[in-house]
């Protein structure tokens, strides 16, 4: 399995407990070094209007005609260990659909003349230097055919924790 950098956050936890035997001012108790995975709704977010833009301007011919039924399906994870903040993304690719004039939101995919599924997994830099999100989005018709798959890869900064 190749090495995929993961942005980790080290936090120092106390857990620092009250005993009888003590003043109320004395604490005893250690310190623990804990590894969390951040929340991170950021990433999501641009990846998921740049993945919409890309959608919306490569499939002119579903988008440009008439209102279409689009059903936006719960994003799908491939790791267990990705950033928080995936619902922020789907909220985002949402919005953005619903404010383009021939989009009609379905709430159910039974209804939907069209499907987006969009996954999201780890991507491993050729640099191995900074670790970065790979956000996958798909349109699909109701009766299965796949119209196209738009690909967005956003990676943290060097020296930077800001995503682009």
């Amino acid at each position: 399995e190749p090495l995929v950098l993961k942005p980790r956050v080290t936090e120092t936890v106390s857990s620092h407990k009250k005993r009888r035997c003590c003043p109320d001012d004395v604490l005893v108790g250690s310190d623990e070094q804990q590894v969390i995975v951040p929340d991170l709704p950021e990433i999501y977010v641009i990846s998921a209007n740049r993945t919409v833009s890309s959608m919306l301007n490569d499939a002119k011919a579903v988008f440009n005609d008439k209102p279409v039924h689009v059903f936006v399906q719960d994003s799908k994870l491939l790791a267990d260990d990705l950033p928080g903040g995936v619902d922020k993304g789907l909220k985002a690719a949402k919005k953005r659909l619903d404010n383009v004039s021939t989009v009609i939101l379905a709430k159910n995919a039974k209804t939907a003349e069209y499907i987006v599924n969009t996954s999201i997994d780890w991507f491993d830099t050729p640099t191995k230097q900074v670790p970065a999100i790979k956000y996958t989005m798909e349109l699909v018709s109701s009766d299965g055919v796949k119209i196209g798959e738009w690909t967005e890869v956003v990676h943290q900064t060097e020296g930077d924790r800001s995503w682009w």
